[in-house]
């Protein structure tokens, strides 16, 4: 991965990806809860692109696919 390469969600480790997310949205002052609404698309909804997570607001899927792969 380059300097350039956004990190990979589904890559990460449980505790990784908690953490990336609860720091991405706090820092768009954007609430924690955030980051269980992608634990559950990926993890329980199994999705596996920024589009399929409808129950986030549609800016926030937007900085997702920008941020992350």
């Amino acid at each position: 991965m380059t300097a350039d390469t956004p990190p990979d969600l589904l890559s990460m480790t449980p505790l990784e990806l908690r953490s990336a997310l609860e720091s991405h949205f706090t820092s768009r002052g954007e609430p924690k809860y955030r980051a269980s609404q992608v634990e559950k698309w990926i993890y329980e909804r199994l999705g596996r692109s920024m589009e399929e997570m409808t129950d986030l607001p549609v800016t926030e899927r937007d900085e997702l696919a920008q941020s992350f792969r």
